[in-house]
C-alpha cells in the first residue's frame, strides 16, 4: 500500500470514529471515541502532511482527555453513594468527601443541594463576623 493509500485509510477511519463519538448515548464512550478518533486524525493529518488538521485535533486531545477523567472522576463520587435513591444527607456526605478532594463542581453541587446560592469569600465571613 502506498503512503497516500495509508493516510487515506487512517483518515476513513478517523472519519468512522467521528461518526461513533455521535451515535453514543453515554458521555463516557463520547469521550473515548473522540480521543480516538483525535489520535487517529494527528495520524492522518502528519501522513498526508495536513498541518492545519493535525494542529486542530492536535488541541482537541488534551480537551478530550480532560473531560473524559472529569467524567470518570465523577462516575467514581457518584458510586461511592448508595445505589437507591438516597435520602439528601447521604448524598451531602458523599460529595462533602468528594468536595475536600477540591473539585469545584462537586462543592457547587454540595451548596445546592443544602440550598445555597454560593459559598460566602473569606470577605463575607469576616464582615459577618464583626
Amino acid at each position: 500500500m502506498t503512503g497516500t493509500g495509508f493516510a487515506d485509510l487512517l483518515g476513513l477511519l478517523a472519519g468512522g470514529f467521528v461518526l461513533l463519538t455521535f451515535s453514543v448515548r453515554s458521555l463516557t464512550a463520547l469521550r473515548s471515541f473522540a480521543v480516538v478518533s483525535n489520535l487517529l486524525f494527528i495520524s492522518y493529518a502528519l501522513a498526508a502532511q495536513l498541518m492545519p488538521i493535525a494542529l486542530l485535533h492536535g488541541l482537541l486531545l488534551p480537551l478530550n482527555l480532560f473531560r473524559l477523567r472529569e467524567q470518570l472522576s465523577a462516575k467514581r463520587v457518584t458510586a461511592a453513594c448508595p445505589a437507591a435513591t438516597p435520602p439528601a444527607d447521604q448524598v451531602a456526605r458523599c460529595l462533602t468527601e468528594a468536595a475536600r478532594r477540591n473539585s469545584v463542581r462537586t462543592r457547587r453541587r454540595l451548596h445546592a443541594l443544602r440550598g445555597q446560592t454560593r459559598p460566602a469569600s473569606q470577605r463575607e465571613r469576616r464582615q459577618s463576623a464583626v
